[in-house]
């Protein structure tokens, strides 16, 4: 068999020669669009057992071809490797093996952290990218590094990185005075590839190495930080005969054991203080073709899925928080689409959003929707089609309340609903065009009474394409997308009322509100067009939503009735220059418009990324100014109010993440010209690693904002509509803390904490005089004394014309906003794709109203806070057919 080491006087030549030859690249070459010969290598059919030691001692390895002539994508792009490195492919009918050797001239500084699967960690790495669609933009990633952790993820669309992606596969890795070694176990089951009918098979391939001490990345097919481009230049896999894909048959039952600890009154008599459950489920996923996948969830849990950041929301919009369940998570990027989020699966189960009677003494309901069933069918078909399909069913919610008699009753908050999505994308030109379709329905038979303000039915549908050309360099990207809901004319008022289209708005004369309508449809269409390659870029977007455009039923969506158009200009020095290793300048502009021609933004902007050198510190700087415009929103439906210009800065400093403590320092602040309008935002972060498997870190966080002119209440004077706005002082201090702790490879504990803080302090009321007015004073009429604080009712009385009678009142608006998250998991993967969760939450809750802030009584006040517990045990087997 072949040797895989060289002498050790032949591996320091050859590392003298690899560096000079490497400091000749980067004073004589720069690095070009990662175009050429793309390289090619074979591989070998396995005749004899391989034995996952990571010792490459296998006859086998001796005579597979090597991938070899590895080079720099960072910091020298183009150079070669500082360390050689070789990569080998084998394979039998049932699995494919990667071997390498990853020579090192020191190998005791080869950096070899334990951590649990999955996480990104600063450690050397070796990734085995394939593209066995051979489609130059899918591929499957697996990565290890020399403590033998795994991760996977997946490449689509040529460049973008589904994390989310997970396989059941097998390594093995050892470090030796060579440097280290790796053999990697892939069942060709978790890979997606055609039939072959006996003939040879090509895939893209390609492989990666990071070097962590000295922040080098290398790869096999030559990459170029200067064009966004990946699967698309991957070098060519040869020699794959007699291969088949397999039968695919996984199923992953679950067991739940859950004991929740809740606070409540005692008097209430649904309140239960100690809460056991207990409850099965499972996953399925099973081959329909060699390309099409069936991945069934019946009664899911998601348990053990961290809790959202906490936030105090005063604007007039949702906040987006990214899915974290694995079933809608893994292979989500089936449904993506060039424009706005049509599919937003945190709306399947999501709260209900029904109420109780407002006369119930006592009541209780549901977090979340609960989801029946759910189905997901990807993949491709033989056509060259990729294809998603999702259904989903989300049973009928009821609430429990005890009315003024005391009798127990309950009432419909949620109704049964279906969710279902269709994608659908066809690749041309060896994957330099594509064109895709989209369609999602969301169905509710029948709502009861209390319910028929949500749609009864929304549609969406629409197609997209992406077109490269210029060789590659340049990208075309568009998409145009229709909606139609029907309902009750309640919903559809509330639809027409809502903060995304504000159809009642005075003054906004291309809106229309009709209160009898039970349709509402709209439209969005959008195209990009840039460059992709060289050291100068840009970009160009223009984005036109309709008033009617409506997708939040199964999306996510902010403001329509909106024209925008963007560009952006880049400069992106890969290799070292001067004092920096790299950096990235960028300046771009924004316009917005309402389609009855308001403007409502004009900005400009410029920032800079940098890496120093000498300490790999790396730096990043921006600023913004924001021309003066009008709101169609911070009135909350209201007419346009004008904003004052607007400036703000931001930096950030990152010291070596190579070092077993580094810190992160950022700090923006934002001025509205003319007022006494400012944010100030201190963001530090601090890590630690004491050992090579534990790592702790902090992310403090506080923002001090003062607005001018927030909105407060809207209420009807003699027929007329008055809108109160104040001055609001708004403090928030937060700290997420955490703490990762691999004890092996497979058992891991987290725990993850955050308190937060807010408060926020109203003065100045006023009522909006004249909302187009350009100087700021002139908007506004200081209420002063006219409004009086009633402290028995914790409202405003406003007399506006002094003659004694109360006009309106408004509630007091002041608010103290105390929270603290935490949970501890315990994650043991006890077999391949089987897992043990033993997770305990605890969440407090306290909100009073004095609107000042003190971090010292605040905190106490949310520490004496009763706190909800929650116990959960559950685990999971993987069964492979």
């Amino acid at each position: 068999m072949k040797s895989r080491g060289i002498s050790s006087a032949a591996r320091a030549a050859g590392a003298a020669a690899a560096l000079s030859l490497a400091a000749a690249a980067g004073a004589a070459q720069e690095p070009g669009t990662g175009s050429g010969t793309a390289p090619v290598v074979g591989g070998e059919r396995a005749r004899e057992p391989i034995v996952l030691d990571g010792r490459l001692q296998e006859a086998a390895w001796g005579v597979a071809e090597a991938a070899t002539g590895f080079v720099q994508f960072s910091p020298n792009p183009g150079a070669p490797a500082s360390q050689e490195t070789e990569a080998y492919v084998l394979y039998d009918d049932v699995n494919l093996y990667v071997g390498a050797r990853l020579h090192d001239t020191a190998p005791d500084s080869i950096v070899a952290r334990l951590a649990r699967r999955d996480t990104e960690v600063r450690s050397d790495w070796f990734f085995a990218s394939f593209d066995s669609y051979n489609d130059r933009r899918t591929a499957f990633v697996f990565a290890v590094n020399p403590r033998g952790v795994q991760r996977d993820f997946l490449l689509f669309d040529d460049t973008r990185q589904d994390d989310d992606w997970d396989a059941v596969w097998d390594v093995a890795a050892q470090v030796d005075s060579l440097g280290w070694t790796v053999e990697m176990r892939i069942p060709l089951s978790q890979l997606r590839f055609g039939r072959s009918q006996d003939r040879e098979m090509t895939w893209g391939v390609n492989f990666r190495r990071e070097i962590a001490r000295l922040a080098e990345v290398d790869t096999w097919a030559r990459l170029s930080p200067n064009q966004d481009r990946q699967v698309s230049l991957f070098g060519t896999l040869t020699g794959l005969r007699g291969i088949r894909p397999p039968r695919r048959l996984e199923l992953r039952p679950y067991a739940v054991s859950r004991l929740r600890r809740a606070p409540g009154d005692d008097a209430d008599p649904l309140h239960r203080a100690y809460a056991p459950s207990v409850s099965l489920g499972g996953d399925a996923q099973y081959g329909v073709t060699s390309d099409l996948t069936l991945n069934v969830t019946l009664n899911p849990d998601f348990g053990q899925i961290e809790a959202d950041p906490s936030e105090v929301n005063l604007t007039a919009f949702e906040t987006f928080f990214p899915e974290k369940r694995p079933f809608f998570v893994e292979g989500s990027e089936v449904f993506d689409v060039k424009g706005p989020e049509i599919f937003y699966s945190r709306r399947i189960g999501r709260q209900p959003r029904g109420g109780v009677p407002a006369s119930a003494a006592f009541d209780r309901r549901p977090e979340q929707s609960t989801i029946v069933g759910a189905a997901k069918l990807t993949g491709r078909t033989p056509g060259g089609w990729t294809v998603g399909a999702l259904t989903a069913l989300t049973a009928e919610e009821r609430g429990l309340y005890v009315d003024t008699l005391g009798a127990r009753r309950d009432v419909a908050i949620e109704p049964l609903t279906s969710y279902s999505v269709v994608r659908a994308r066809r690749p041309f030109r060896a994957g330099q065009s594509l064109v895709g379709g989209i369609l999602t329905a969301t169905y509710r038979p029948g709502p009861d009474e209390a319910l028929r303000f949500l749609p009864l039915g929304s549609y969406v549908g629409g197609m997209d394409l992406r077109h490269r050309f210029g060789g590659g360099g340049y990208e075309l990207a568009a998409g145009a997308y229709g909606s139609h809901v029907r309902g009750d004319p309640r919903a559809i008022t509330a639809l027409q009322l809502s903060s995304a289209r504000y159809f009642q708005r005075p003054g906004a004369d291309h809106l229309s509100f009709d209160p009898e309508r039970t349709r509402l449809s709209g439209w969005n269409a959008e195209a990009r067009v840039r460059d992709l390659a060289g050291r100068w870029q840009w970009v160009v977007e223009g984005i036109a939503r309709s008033p009617g455009f409506e997708i939040n039923d199964l999306g996510f969506l902010g403001r329509v009735d909106e024209v925008s158009g963007t560009s952006q200009l880049i400069y992106n020095q890969a290799r070292p220059a001067g004092a920096l290793r790299r950096y990235r300048v960028r300046a771009g502009q924004e316009g917005r418009w309402t389609f009855g021609g308001e403007r409502t933004a004009t900005s400009v902007n410029l920032d800079f990324d940098g890496q120093l050198r000498g300490n790999l510190w790396t730096v990043f700087a921006a600023v913004q100014h924001n021309l003066g415009a009008s709101s169609p929103t911070a009135l909350r439906g209201g007419p346009l109010l004008a904003f004052d210009p607007s400036s703000s800065v931001f930096a950030r400093v990152r010291s070596d993440v190579r070092k077993p403590f580094w810190a992160e320092l950022g700090t923006g602040y934002a001025r509205v010209h003319g007022t006494s309008g400012h944010e100030l935002t201190v963001s530090p972060a601090l890590f630690y690693r004491p050992a090579t498997n534990v790592e702790l870190s902090a992310y403090p966080r506080l923002v001090v904002t003062r607005v001018p002119d927030q909105f407060v209440a809207r209420r009807s004077v003699r027929g007329t509509d008055e809108f109160v706005t104040a001055e609001l002082l708004q403090r928030t201090a937060s700290m997420t803390v955490g703490l990762a702790y691999a004890l092996t490879r497979e058992l891991s504990l987290q725990v993850y904490a955050e308190p937060f803080l807010s408060a926020g302090s109203y003065r100045r009321y006023a009522r909006v005089d004249r909302p187009a007015a350009r100087a700021f004073g002139e908007r506004f009429d200081e209420l002063g004394d006219r409004a009086v604080l009633d402290t028995t009712r914790n409202s405003y009385d406003v007399d506006l014309d002094g003659n004694g009678n109360v006009d309106f009142t408004f509630s007091r608006p002041d608010f103290n906003d105390r929270r603290l998250n935490s949970n501890v998991v315990l994650r043991w993967e006890y077999r391949s794709g089987s897992t043990l969760f033993v997770v305990w939450s605890h969440a407090q809750t306290d909100r009073v109203q004095t609107g000042s802030f003190n971090a010292g009584r605040d905190l106490g006040g949310l520490l004496a806070a009763p706190g909800d517990d929650t116990l959960l045990i559950k685990v999971s087997y993987w069964l492979g057919m």
